[in-house]
């Protein structure tokens, strides 16, 4: 099981706070769509940190 998925269980299993009866969903978007972006960014880092190394080794 991924880090992604253990969370989106976690926040799933979680109550969502009374304040936010008006839209339930919104955090949990909110918390995918980070999530989405932050992984977006991990593998753009990785992909640009291996080319750099690719290349500077050859």
């Amino acid at each position: 099981m991924s880090y992604a998925e253990l969370v989106e269980a976690y926040w799933l299993d979680t109550p969502e706070p009374q304040e936010h009866v008006e839209a339930p969903g919104k955090g949990r978007a909110l918390l995918r769509g980070l999530l989405l972006m932050s992984a977006t960014a991990c593998v753009a880092v990785a992909v640009v940190l291996g080319c750099m190394g690719y290349l500077t080794a050859r």
